[in-house]
């Protein structure tokens, strides 16, 4: 359904959020009469969606939301942000989806594309909402599960598939259905496209064709470069990765501190402390998303000392009883406190939290900027 005689349509977008903001005002300029709710900003009693002829719910609107359901019930059509820009969508598109390194790959095809002459801008989960992107460059999109969900605009060039671990398990009912949301970008390939799955994502989730790839951002980054024709790669050499991706922040005694604050789950926790070669203290908690931490196990050589806040610290420290010295404390603050005490000579202070940041923060960015403070404070 496109937006064709858009002076009779009347849309209800659910979120007030930036995507949701953003997707009422791509509406409203094109004539859509649009009803905007949001259950802690705008609420509204809506017992039917009867004279509705589009339900826009934002990303972080789950399916078990009763006007979601409604929605679906009443068979009224359901799109979302990424794709109502998406099917307007006239300039070439790369999709990158994944549990762990979107941001940095998207980034990292945005830097590359750009030194070799060819025009390109990050967009979606990455920043600005689809929406209030202009058509301009190549698109290369970060896409979540969330948004995936809605998505089916066969729009892409080039999709990439980076890993998929265990996360958001507090919105779908098994890994399995998150999985898919995942694998759903094969659906939205142009047909002469091509799609690139990283070597350790299951197969039995695609039903069309897509290449194996091995390796890791770069190796990903390469492939949808080169897709455009592009065979010179040197600018990934001065690529510098966003901030809060195993950062390093300051050495203080002789103890190194990094911020990981993007780790919201516990393969991207592994993954950082496979990069690390010293005695780790690792700071790990917020808001649980009912993921199992029994994985960290596995890493128990490293870790040195284990300190566990916010609302997740006691089911964390269940998970790694007996495993080495566990601290628990309730806030970030008390946390790099008890760090600093347990940290000798030569050991790394890792500050990756393998959860939402919910339960105190606004976001990952929030949280990893309060950590920095935190630790730059004990300089003086």
């Amino acid at each position: 359904m496109g937006l064709h005689a858009v002076s009779k349509m009347k849309a209800l977008v659910l979120g007030l959020g930036v995507s949701g903001k953003s997707a009422q005002n791509f509406l409203e300029k094109r004539g859509v009469s649009v009803v905007g709710v949001d259950d802690t900003l705008a609420p509204q009693k809506i017992d039917n969606l009867s004279g509705f002829d589009l339900f826009v719910p934002s990303p972080g609107i789950a399916k078990t939301h009763p006007l979601y359901q409604m929605a679906i019930e009443q068979k009224i059509p359901i799109k979302g942000e990424a794709e109502l820009a998406l099917e307007a969508c006239t300039v070439p598109c790369i999709g990158v989806t994944g549990t762990n390194g979107k941001t940095t790959v998207v980034k990292m095809i945005e830097h590359c594309l750009n030194a070799n002459g060819v025009e390109a801008k990050a967009v979606g989960n990455v920043g600005m909402p689809l929406t209030s992107c202009e058509q301009k460059g190549i698109w290369i999109v970060e896409l979540s599960s969330f948004q995936l969900e809605t998505l089916h605009a066969i729009v892409f060039d080039v999709g990439l598939v980076l890993n998929i671990e265990e996360d958001h398990l507090d919105r779908y009912e098994s890994f399995h259905d998150y999985a898919m949301a995942k694998a759903h970008l094969e659906n939205c390939i142009k047909e002469k496209g091509d799609l690139f799955v990283h070597e350790s994502v299951d197969e039995g989730l695609f039903s069309k064709p897509f290449q194996y790839f091995v390796g890791h951002n770069e190796m990903a980054a390469r492939l949808a470069c080169a897709h455009f024709g592009i065979k010179n790669f040197d600018a990934l050499l001065s690529f510098e990765k966003p901030p809060h991706r195993l950062e390093f922040v300051t050495q203080i005694d002789d103890v190194a501190y990094y911020n990981d604050s993007k780790a919201t789950n516990v393969a991207a926790v592994l993954n950082a402390l496979e990069e690390i070669d010293s005695d780790v203290v690792l700071i790990i908690g917020g808001q649980d998303k009912d993921l199992s931490f029994e994985p960290l196990r596995q890493a128990r050589k490293k870790l040195a000392h284990v300190i566990v806040f916010g609302q997740a610290r006691e089911k964390i420290a269940d998970a790694l009883q007996g495993l080495s010295d566990v601290h628990k404390v309730e806030t970030l603050h008390q946390a790099v406190e008890k760090a600093a005490l347990c940290a000798k000579k030569a050991d790394v202070v890792l500050f990756s939290p393998g959860c939402a940041s919910f339960d105190a923060f606004k976001n990952y960015e929030e949280r990893g900027e309060a950590f920095k403070r935190i630790v730059r404070r004990r300089i003086s």
